[in-house]
Order: C-alpha cells, then structure tokens, then sequence
C-alpha cells in the first residue's frame, strides 16, 4: 500500500509571476526492507520522479534503500544547502517512496533498517513527517513541496503483510501544517494505495506523465494524476488532497517552458486537457463530464419528461471561477475575496463563500450569457441554481420525498439517510463537518469520494444556495441544501435537511453549486 504523495507546500512570500527561482530537490525511494515485506517499486518511483523533476528544471539529488542515518543526513544536507543558497525564491522539494505509518495520530516514514515490534520504538526508528515538515519551513520564505509515496493505513504489526502496509486505520492529516501547504494523499483515509504490478506505482506513474504539462497550475496536474489513478483502478483507489495554500504554482509557466525557469504562473484558471471529458453539454455522462471554460464539469442527474436534461456541477462553485466572474464584471460585492476564517483562508480551488442567493444568480446568468455569446452552450441552454427536488435527486432520495410538498415540509423527514449513506458516525472521513475531517476550515472542491453519481460535497463544505423559496408565501427565506463544514449533529447533516435565510445574506459558511440546463436539440 501507499501512502500516496502527500504535497506539502509552505509559499511564504513568493511574488505572483517569478520565473528564475532556483529549483532544487531531495527524492528518496525505499524498497529493499530488512524486517519488513520489500517493495518492488520506490526506486523505480524515485529514479522516475528525479528525471520528471530534472526535465523541469530542479537540480535533484537522489538516494534509494536509505537507512535512517542516510535517511536523515540526507534530509540535514538538502536543508543546510537551502540555508545556504542566498536567493529567497527557491522552490525546494522532498519526495519519499516506500513504507510509512501512523502512530497515536502522527505519521513516520520508513527507513530499511527499521526494526519495529511495538509502538513505542516507531520514534526512534523511522523519520517523523512532522521533522521534514519543520525542517522545509526552517529553511526559508520560499516555495516548498514534500512529496511521500507510501502507505495511507497503518502497518505497525509483527508481520508486515499487504501492499505498503498492513491493516489499520489510515494515515493523520498534519494538523500542524503551517499556511500555505498544499497535501495531496494517493487514496481515502484507511483505503488502499497500490505498490503497482508495473514498475511503478499508479500514482507516481500518473504524476510524471502529468507533471511536465505546460502553462497548468499544479493543482490541475494533481486533479489530473488523481483522476487517472481512480480510472487505472476502477475507482479502488481515490486521491485525496487537504490545501492550505492560497497562491499560483505552475511547474511549466507556459508552453515552450520546458526545463528554464520556474516558478509562479500568472493567475489564471487553468485546466488538463481531459481525453475522457465532452465538450458539447448533451453528450455528457458520469465518465465524460461536459467541461465548461472555466474547467467546471458537469454530469447528468435529472431528465425531464419534455426533453429538458439537468446537469450538475460536480463541486460547488470554487474561489476560481467566482474570480474570473468578478474580473468581469465591476461593481459586484467583494466580501468573498480573501476571506479568511479565525486565520485559516482559501485557495482557489475551495468553495466560494460569503455570496448571496443574490449573488448566486447573478453568477449564473453572467455565464450563461458568456457560453451563449461563445457557443460553447446552445442559445436555450442556461446555468441557475438547482431545485430543492433536483438537489434531492442528486443526493439520492428524490423518488422518497413529496415533490409537491414545500421545501419546508420535506425538511427533515428522511431519517437515517446521509450523503455517504447510513452509517453513523461515519468511520471515514466522508465530508468537511464539524467533527475529524483533516480542515481547519473550508477544503478544496473534490477532497472527498464522489457518491454514486459523480457528485462531491453534497454534505459538508459550503451549505449550497438553491433556487426555491422555503414557503408557498414565496418570500423572505431561500433554501440550502448539504450541512456544511460547521455542522456536526446528525439531525443537521441528513440528506433530508434544509436550512433557511434570507437571499440577500453573506456569511462563512453559505455558497453554491450550479446546474445546466440542457433543452432537447441545443
């Protein structure tokens, strides 16, 4: 099993539009383990990702079957020469493949001469990820990235069986993790990572095939990697990502970059070109969303029986596409900007909050008015909030509830039904709530599995603005729809629950999600 490149980047003060930063990396890979099971593919992994790295312009030292001496004077190395290296625009990484696991909620990376019969030993003989944390943040105000290829459950046991680990209960989320930082895990808390029957893991592998791309963000490059990962497995394997990074990065700027230059893209919305998605709203499915410029996907959940068909964005509507909206259009309300909660911000692939019913709707018309103009939507399609009932058949209870029934009515009266399913408590982490989700606040769209339809975040995150009214009066309070990240009682996180405020209403906790409307022929 492997616990899957969990990217760490701490960006400090690095300029928007830097391209000399100096780029220097640490890859390490592990497989030859003396009291473990061995693993075929780290030094594959790590020779791959160094020449990934090299092509982009890092200078890369590499080691492979490190004891925890090599290991951690490997580590002391790389952090002295950042200290000692006078630019403040370096962009230094970490990669580790191998074993890794999870003691009392911190995380360790496995050295081949580890020897670990009972939990107590695991400080003294492996490498705490909290460590290499700390030593990037050290080093300096720029951009640093670790990446660690290795188990995501737990495999402290006498015998050391399974893929990259034993069973047990899923790497910790960093709590600690200063601002900034960007982690991307290879699967869902206590799932399965695989090693790969190739010479490579599928992540890794996934990774070097994405990471050249040119003029994408590196969120993108993830998204791309995951979703190939998820593909290549049949969806046995689903990435995972925890942001607190709020800037641009682009491992190539743009196209031609190849391995000169560096450092930070423009602000842009940027997205991998996606073999598997449509461009044309009335081909959509579940495996090929439509796509549209803003990198938004949508897939089927409602058709109608005059032809119409009702797309859903897959996730809310993130800071990203909000931006491009305001940057067209002047004089719209401002408070969802850089908005930060107790001192934990967004990134923008997080969900826009502190917008309206109001704004919602305003968001929707300006890009259908923008699609229409450009073709990429047919004249009578059209982008608005989803019907309370159309959000029920996205959360899968539509055929249970009264569809001539108020929204008010329907509050509530499906028990024992989740977004997730039924369980509860839940014994993964399923959503953003107020209970272990690895957030301090909002966290990036998709960070969670999708349920049956493709569909992430339909509880937890942002509560979603829809577009009844909660009474027949048709007056005073709109209807949202999925818990959102402040609510932990399962009363509040029911597929069944609904919430009410006024449309003109802001707050920390209240976004959105669109739909498209698709009519017969466009």
């Amino acid at each position: 099993m492997r616990f899957l490149l969990t990217l760490l980047i701490s960006l400090g003060m690095l300029p928007l539009g830097l391209n000399a930063a100096e780029r220097v990396a640490l890859v390490i890979g592990n497989g030859a383990y003396q009291h473990a099971r061995p693993l075929n593919n780290p030094r594959n992994d790590a020779a791959a990702v160094s020449a990934a790295l090299e092509k982009v312009g890092f200078t890369v030292t590499t080691r492979t079957d490190a004891g925890l001496t090599e290991m951690k004077d490997a580590l002391r190395e790389f952090i002295d020469s950042l200290y000692a290296d006078d630019s403040e625009e370096t962009v230094a990484l970490v990669y580790f493949a191998g074993h890794g696991l999870q003691i009392d909620g911190r995380n360790y990376l496995i050295p081949v001469d580890a020897k670990v019969e009972r939990d107590y030993e695991v400080p003294d003989e492996t490498l705490a990820m909290d460590s290499v944390m700390r030593a990037l943040e050290s080093a300096g105000e720029g951009l640093n990235i670790l990446i660690l290829d290795c188990c995501r459950d737990n495999p402290f046991s006498r015998s050391w069986s399974g893929g990259r680990s034993a069973a047990g209960a899923g790497l910790a989320m960093p709590k600690q993790a200063p601002k900034g930082m960007f982690v991307a895990f290879a699967t869902s808390p206590g799932d399965v990572a695989a090693d790969g029957d190739g010479k490579n893991s599928p992540y890794t592998g996934a990774l070097v095939r994405h990471l050249a791309t040119p003029g994408v963000a590196f969120e993108e490059v993830f998204k791309a990697t995951g979703r190939d990962v998820s593909n290549a497995t049949g969806g046995d394997q689903e990435p995972w990502f925890n942001s607190k990074f709020y800037g641009q990065f682009a491992f190539v700027p743009d196209s031609g970059a190849g391995s000169s230059g560096g450092g930070m893209a423009p602000p842009a919305v940027a997205t991998v070109p996606d073999p598997a998605r449509t461009r044309l709203p009335r081909e959509a499915k579940r495996d090929r969303p439509f796509e549209n410029h803003l990198g938004m996907k949508f897939v089927p959940v409602v058709n109608y029986t005059n032809g119409d068909r009702v797309l859903f964005s897959v996730w809310e509507t993130r800071v990203q596409d909000y931006a491009a909206y305001a940057a067209k259009t002047p004089g719209i309300n401002m408070e969802w900007k850089d908005y930060e909660y107790e001192g934990h911000g967004q990134g923008p692939d997080h969900p826009v909050v502190m917008v309206s019913w109001d704004d919602a709707k305003a968001f929707c018309e300006w890009l259908t008015k923008t699609e229409r103009a450009a073709g990429q939507i047919g004249p009578k399609d059209e982008y608005r909030l989803p019907t309370d009932l159309e959000w029920s058949y996205a959360v899968g209870i539509g055929e249970q509830e009264d569809a001539n029934a108020t929204p008010a009515v329907r509050d509530g009266k499906i028990d024992g039904v989740f977004p997730w399913g039924t369980q509860w408590p839940p014994e993964e982490r399923v959503g953003n709530y107020h209970f272990d989700d690895g957030y301090a606040y909002t966290a990036p769209v998709g960070s969670y599995p999708a349920n049956d339809r493709g569909l992430y975040d339909l509880g937890g995150n942002a509560c979603e603005w829809c577009e009844d009214w909660d009474n027949p009066a048709k007056r005073e309070h709109r209807v949202l729809r999925g818990g959102s990240l402040f609510q932990g009682y399962s009363v509040y996180i029911l597929s069944s629950s609904r919430f009410d405020k006024d449309p003109g209403t802001r707050d920390f906790e209240s976004g959105f999600r669109c739909v498209l409307k698709v009519k017969p022929g466009s």
